[in-house]
């Protein structure tokens, strides 16, 4: 880390335990200073901390089986192999939304009428039901997440008069293809 950069900061933002305050960093702070992103993939280079984040996102395994049980019980036949994009759409909302339990009557409610024929139609539709009922300041930002790693390119989503769009340079790295039988 550059003496530039106001570690300082990062310490007092990760240390408030606040979620408010480790946004306002990283919106603020991390955002306008470009070296912050050349730091933290320096990090992400050394093979210890690669194990401290393998280690972590392990945690959101579970979660993510949770919502593959609730897809697979709405279409078997559209989840024996579980896509790569699949994977990582319920990777991001387990990690920012924590499951798919808030939505689980609305989805199994609305799923017979959908006329649901892919696994990527039915994972667009169970992102969508679990962004409407997130709060609703972050629906629409939870939705643009989701269709930007479904998609592989930045969407455009407007919920409850809140249009956001989510870009990631990364979208396109996901290729298309089966990550296993979980």
């Amino acid at each position: 880390f550059d003496t530039n950069m106001n570690f300082q900061a990062l310490l007092n933002a990760i240390n408030a335990a606040s979620i408010p305050s480790q946004m306002n960093w990283a919106t603020g702070v991390a955002a306008s200073n470009p070296n912050w992103k050349s730091a933290f993939r320096k990090v992400g280079e050394v093979e210890e901390f690669r194990k401290i984040q393998l280690k972590f996102a392990a945690h959101y395994n579970d979660n993510i089986k949770s919502c593959l049980a609730l897809m697979r019980e709405l279409a078997p036949h559209l989840m024996v192999k579980v896509q790569l994009r699949t994977y990582c759409a319920l990777f991001d909302l387990c990690v920012q939304q924590n499951n798919l339990n808030s939505a689980k009557e609305l989805i199994q409610a609305e799923f017979p009428a959908a006329q649901i024929t892919t696994q990527k139609e039915l994972l667009v539709f169970v992102c969508k039901k679990r962004a409407e009922k997130a709060l609703t300041a972050w629906r629409s930002d939870a939705f643009s997440r989701r269709m930007g790693i479904i998609q592989g390119q930045a969407y455009t989503a407007t919920m409850n008069g809140i249009t956001k769009t989510r870009s990631n340079s990364n979208y396109g790295l996901i290729v298309e293809g089966d990550v296993c039988e979980i």
